[in-house]
């Protein structure tokens, strides 16, 4: 059996280290360890000592503190090496880091879930840096704590962030005070201040738009389909075009009757001198008689020749 088989339980041991630096210049830096996702040790750098977190820790306290070496090295990286690493981050990174953009804020209102009321959401996006404070304010003055609810700062796709904050207001509370959201960012000369105006009419003539465009869709679509129907229909499966001039002429010599009956012309080539003009004469019967009638028709010929 492997060492792996014989192993009952599994354990986890985390480190994190890193230091800060604030406008001001105020420096700070940690390291901290965690056992199973518990305190166990971190380092005071200031007085480069460790402090145990829990029983456990002691013997791995005074271990760590008899390494000169170490400590020497834990003392030149969070003294210096750690700031020196982070200001070359800040000077390279400086105008994105330090750069300032302005917030925008909506407001969407919607129907409250679990009661009567409105909910209303002030929807702050695309500002940076990331801090940022939103509160609700009723009647100009009074921040509103009760019945609003916050969710966490969220990172947007261009290197900005958006926060929502929602109110939930009664039908009663709707009509005796006024309400808006306030937002405070550090690219704001002043608090941004947006009204909150119930859109309860406007609503209903957009749902009603919507409802009204979509019936006159369908009625076009029926119309239209009714019409082609109608239009297919029109036409005689018996129908036979009636023929135009031109088609007229180029059958001249060449006609038929319901009963199949061909008849055909031609000419006889005659000598050039003293020639006078053919003439034929056809008696027909008219092609909508009947087929006794076409059957039984005289042909007759007139032949003038030269002398």
């Amino acid at each position: 059996m492997s060492g792996q088989d014989e192993m009952t339980d599994v354990h986890t041991y985390q480190g994190i280290g890193g230091c800060e630096l604030d406008d001001d210049g105020t420096r700070r830096a940690y390291w901290y360890h965690a056992y199973d996702g518990k305190d166990f040790i971190s380092l005071d750098v200031k007085t480069l000592t460790w402090v145990a977190s829990v029983p456990q820790a002691v013997y791995y306290k005074s271990k760590q503190e008899a390494d000169a070496a170490l400590q020497q090295i834990l003392f030149h990286y969070y003294r210096q090496e750690c700031f020196q690493t982070l200001k070359g981050y800040i000077q390279y990174g400086m105008k994105t880091l330090q750069r300032k953009v302005r917030p925008e804020v909506m407001l969407i209102q919607r129907k409250a879930r679990k009661s009567a009321g409105m909910d209303v959401i002030c929807h702050v996006t695309g500002f940076y840096p990331r801090e940022v404070e939103v509160n609700w304010i009723r009647d100009g003055d009074h921040v509103l704590e009760e019945g609003v609810w916050s969710g966490e700062v969220l990172p947007n796709g261009d290197i900005t962030y958006q926060l929502r904050k929602t109110l939930t207001v009664s039908p009663e509370d709707q009509k005796k005070h006024s309400y808006s959201c306030q937002v405070d960012h550090a690219s704001l000369d002043e608090k941004m201040d947006v009204k909150w105006v119930p859109e309860a009419g406007l609503n209903m003539w957009l749902v009603a738009g919507g409802v009204l465009a979509a019936l006159g869709l369908i009625a076009m679509i029926i119309g239209a389909l009714i019409w082609r129907k109608r239009a297919s229909g029109a036409r005689s499966p018996d129908y036979t075009p009636a023929q135009t001039m031109e088609q007229s002429d180029t059958s001249s010599n060449s006609t038929s009757n319901d009963s199949g009956i061909q008849c055909s012309q031609s000419t006889t080539s005659l000598p050039d001198e003293d020639v006078q003009k053919d003439t034929a004469a056809v008696s027909m019967p008219s092609l909508a008689g009947s087929a006794e009638e076409a059957r039984g028709f005289d042909l007759k010929f007139d032949i003038h020749s030269p002398r």
